[in-house]
């Protein structure tokens, strides 16, 4: 509460605050619109058959399910946002101007961001017109119609990651991140009444309240644990024997520490695993093939699946990535060769620890350790929604998973922002008034 009144005290923060609730409403109102020309139904069955795909509906406000005119909403902007990453290791200039080093720099990074993902938007929209609208997609198969949807979802999806840029800059928070999760909420009613429809319509009153009693204890142990997962980390002192400014050096001990998450890539592992499982299944459809016995193991719809339980091992196969994927994104994300350097040239180092290539192997081994845990723990959270979808036969699992995970790490990081900003605007205040030292 005390929190609240000072936010409420602080015209400013208020205000910005009121404004990104209005924008982000406003995203939701677009959401609602229908893209012209196409058939509103196409994908909630293929949605419906494969539930890996529930996972990009769901960060796209039901976008997909809906083809609405924002179907691919911030997903473009994300997807290239990875992609760039992955290429700051084999290229260096990238790299370097990932790193930002001036407000010009990223500011020319954040536009190259907003653009590479207008050209992933423009190329997806195409790709499924052009692949999906003979099949049913369009409601009449012309290239007007075509270009059309192409030029309306690539606008929505620029327009989206310009109005996030803009939230970050002159609001408060991340405003892709903010978009993103006012998305995955907006799903949580559609999600509701899909829950009622398989487990509790119809049913016997006591076996209804067991259904939902069960459910709800799941849901908040998921969330507590992905708050613990997102909240871990270990911190590694370091100490400094002397302080180098300038010409002169300022002799004393002291410490800091180096924090190593428990869950470095955040929710990027799945992500990278959800669309590597995914992609073959969606050249298929694309293609027209009919699924074998090596489409139905990727498609997570036949998994845990009591009938045909040997199509479970695509589950593994799934797991397998996410541990791959997290190790290799921490890799490229978190150098300790470089860590170490910076240590060394500071003059710090690791108790018991020789500076140099000693250090970096040590932060290395600390990090495979953690990352083994934290690797573990995405795995839990990630197949838990097909685990219940094999076994209920739900389909659509917004409380559940990566959107759990996404959820909690923007509200933590959003918490943290408004928090700091709250209290800097508290003793900026007292400051003024002279009541800082009165005790």
């Amino acid at each position: 509460m005390k929190t609240l009144k000072l936010i409420w005290k602080n015209k400013d923060l208020r205000n910005k605050l009121l404004i990104v609730i209005a924008i982000l409403f406003g995203i939701r109102i677009l959401s609602g619109i229908p893209t012209p020309g196409v058939n509103r139904n196409y994908f909630k069955l293929l949605l419906a058959q494969n539930s890996t795909l529930n996972f990009f509906n769901a960060i796209s406000g039901n976008g997909l399910s809906n083809l609405s005119i924002m179907a691919l909403s911030i997903t473009p902007y994300i997807t290239a946002s990875i992609i760039l990453q992955l290429l700051g290791v084999i290229f260096p200039q990238v790299k370097e101007l990932q790193q930002c080093k001036t407000k010009a720099d990223k500011r020319k990074y954040e536009w190259i961001l907003v653009f590479s993902g207008a050209g992933l938007a423009c190329l997806e929209s195409l790709t499924m017109a052009i692949g999906f609208g003979r099949k049913g997609l369009l409601t009449k198969y012309k290239w007007y119609y075509v270009l059309l949807i192409t030029v309306i979802w690539t606008i929505m999806a620029t327009l989206t990651s310009i109005i996030g840029k803009i939230i970050s800059v002159k609001l408060v928070g991340n405003g892709i991140s903010l978009i993103l999760v006012s998305n995955i909420l907006s799903s949580y009613p559609s999600d509701s009444a899909n829950i009622y429809e398989v487990l509790m319509k119809g049913k016997k009153t006591y076996i209804a309240g067991l259904h939902l009693f069960f459910l709800l204890i799941l849901i908040t142990a998921l969330f507590i644990f992905t708050v613990w997962l997102q909240d871990t980390e270990k911190k590694i002192p370091v100490t400094y024997s002397g302080k180098l400014q300038g010409k002169s050096t300022f002799k004393g001990v002291s410490t800091n520490t180096i924090p190593i998450k428990l869950c470095p890539g955040g929710v990027v592992p799945i992500i990278f695993a959800s669309s590597l499982i995914s992609f073959p299944i969606l050249i298929a459809q694309i293609a027209g093939a009919k699924q074998n016995a090596v489409l139905k193991l990727l498609n997570s719809g036949y998994w845990f699946n009591t009938s045909k339980p040997w199509y479970t091992f695509g589950a593994l196969i799934y797991l397998v990535l996410i541990f791959a994927f997290s190790y290799f994104y921490t890799e490229i994300t978190m150098n300790p060769e470089e860590i170490a350097n910076n240590i060394k040239k500071s003059g710090g180092n690791i108790a018991g620890i020789r500076a140099g290539s000693s250090t970096a192997e040590y932060l290395r081994k600390q990090m495979k350790y953690l990352i083994a845990i934290g690797s573990f723990c995405l795995c839990i959270i990630a197949i838990i929604p097909f685990i219940v979808s094999g076994l209920t036969g739900l389909s659509r699992l917004s409380f559940f998973g990566t959107s759990i995970i996404i959820t909690v790490s923007v509200i933590l990081e959003t918490k943290k922002l408004i928090l700091s900003k709250t209290q800097e605007n508290y003793y900026m205040n007292r400051v003024k008034k002279g009541g800082l030292f009165r005790g």
